[in-house]
């Protein structure tokens, strides 16, 4: 009774989606009575439905796999038949070659139903025109000629729809966010790109590559999900694409374990990865039907994932972890109260939301490593600051100049900023007298010691004369200046200035 209970509910919900998609849709109801006849042999013409062979059945009990059936359904024309735009169609969803004849006219052939050695296999979804005369307002007449002898997998309801509408391509009737499905295809695939990049330049890449993956696979699946309604295909294709869903959807639930394990598990990651692995493949080798299959595909491994990041956040009580842990948990939770509809937009919008999440993390976490590599700036400009400090104490560095023809030999100490000027140097010194280097700024800047820093693409500057930066406002670009103690000024690049301020401060520390 539970089973028979469910098995309707399905139905209902498949047919409810088709006929949503499109609202122009009135489909033969899934309990309607019908006549099922299936021979062994071919049958040249229409039976009679007298036949031996022969029985009354419910159409949802109509399963062509493996079989050459003849369905006889009675039904009266649609009641907002009047409201339908001309030409007709009648739609045919199922996993079958077909052959239809209304009120005993044949209105279209699909494939070729037969036996296994005499049949063609026919698109999955298709549509035959009607002509409104076809119809009567009562004790409509369909006659299906049906077989899937090419089936590789038993699905539990082979057909998905039989109805009646207004003529057009079967594949507006199906996937109806296929735009917004196309750019969460998109979003995937450049998500996948950048977690690439990143796994390239960085050296930790684990995280990065899973996280690509995770978009890719997402990608993959949301693609393959929507090709029924992107491409038509032969109903044994069907088959392919439904392993392929489940496919996606259990690498992708099996992926996010995996990041999960190795961000809070350490040396016990693989543990977690191999038994949430083999737990999900034995629930979904043994779940019936590929919608549950699908869902259980992302969902156990999740429940693993949320287990063990659990445990790591009850150890460490890591408010990074708990974000993690509220993720996962209410993306279950969704799951678990979606499970009907899930396989339409609710699921590639829920991996939006997570693989967004990471992003997420994953820019902030950039954004922590940047300001921390600025304090390990600040901290190294110190260290080398004071070290060149003290080595000028211990040993003071001499720069040789040319003067006159003659040679002179300056101490670092005396020099207050360099300037450069075409193939020499111009030096300053804190007496406010000049002298001349030959040679580059470059050149200078790799012999003098640390106290000196490049401010300006031609200037060098001491900063033990530093006096304090300024803004200059004599020029109207309101350019920033350093003062030095001597009372000269020395102006700075905008583009070196945060890098300055910060030299200055470590200086005066």
């Amino acid at each position: 009774m539970r089973l028979g209970f469910t098995r309707w509910l399905i139905m209902a919900l498949m047919l409810v989606s088709v006929q949503s998609a499109a609202g122009v849709l009135a489909r033969i109801s899934a309990s309607s009575p019908v006549q099922l006849c299936e021979f062994t042999t071919s049958v040249p013409k229409v039976p009679t439905f007298t036949e031996p062979e022969c029985r009354i059945a419910n159409l949802i009990d109509v399963d062509p796999q493996g079989r050459h059936l003849w369905v006889s359904i009675s039904f009266d024309a649609p009641q907002r038949l009047d409201e339908m735009r001309q030409p007709l169609g009648l739609f045919l969803f199922a996993k079958a070659s077909s052959r239809a004849f209304l009120n005993g006219e044949l209105v279209g052939v699909n494939g070729t139903p037969g036996s296994k050695d005499t049949e063609i296999a026919g698109e999955m979804d298709v549509v035959f025109p009607l002509n409104p005369s076809q119809l009567k307002p009562e004790n409509n007449t369909l006659v299906l000629e049906l077989s899937a002898q090419q089936s590789v997998l038993q699905l539990g309801f082979p057909i998905h729809f039989i109805g009646i509408g207004e003529y057009t391509d079967p594949s507006d009737y199906i996937q109806q966010y296929a735009q917004l499905g196309l750019i969460l295809v998109g979003a995937f695939l450049v998500g996948g790109i950048y977690f690439a990049v990143l796994a390239l330049l960085r050296t930790d890449q684990s995280l990065h590559i899973i996280s690509g993956v995770m978009c890719l696979l997402a990608g993959a699946h949301l693609f393959t999900e929507m090709s029924r309604g992107l491409v038509s295909y032969t109903y044994p294709w069907h088959d392919v694409r439904l392993l392929a869903v489940t496919a996606f959807s259990c690498l992708f639930g099996l992926m996010l374990l995996t990041f999960s394990a190795f961000k809070v598990s350490g040396k016990h990651a693989v543990h977690w990865i191999y038994t949430g692995a083999f737990c999900t493949i034995l629930c979904v080798f043994f779940a019936q039907g590929f919608d549950i299959k699908t869902t259980l595909g992302i969902f156990i491994p999740l429940l693993f994932s949320v287990v063990q990041v659990f445990m790591a956040w009850f150890r460490s009580r890591s408010r990074h972890l708990l974000k993690w842990l509220l993720v996962q948990v209410a993306v279950a939770l969704l799951i678990s109260f979606s499970s009907a509809n899930f396989h339409e937009i609710t699921y590639f919008a829920l991996i939006a939301c997570v693989l967004c999440y990471l992003f997420v993390q994953h820019a902030k976490e950039q954004h922590q490593s940047y300001l921390q590599l600025q304090d390990d700036k600040v901290t190294i400009a110190k260290l080398e600051y004071q070290l060149a400090q003290s080595q000028q104490i211990d040993k003071p560095m001499t720069l040789e100049v040319s003067l006159g023809g003659k040679l002179e030999y300056l101490q670092a100490h005396q020099i207050a900023y360099c300037k450069a000027s075409g193939d020499y140097v111009e030096i300053y010194l804190v007496d406010n007298s000049e002298k001349l280097y030959s040679g580059s700024l470059k050149q200078l800047e790799g012999i003098l010691p640390a106290t000196f820093l490049r401010v300006h693409r031609s200037y060098l500057v001491n900063l033990k004369q530093v006096a304090s930066l300024a803004t200059d406002k004599s020029d109207d670009k309101a350019g920033s200046v350093l003062n030095l103690q001597n009372n000269q000024q020395v102006p700075v690049s905008r583009r070196l200035l945060p890098s300055v301020k910060s030299s200055i401060r470590s200086t005066f520390e």
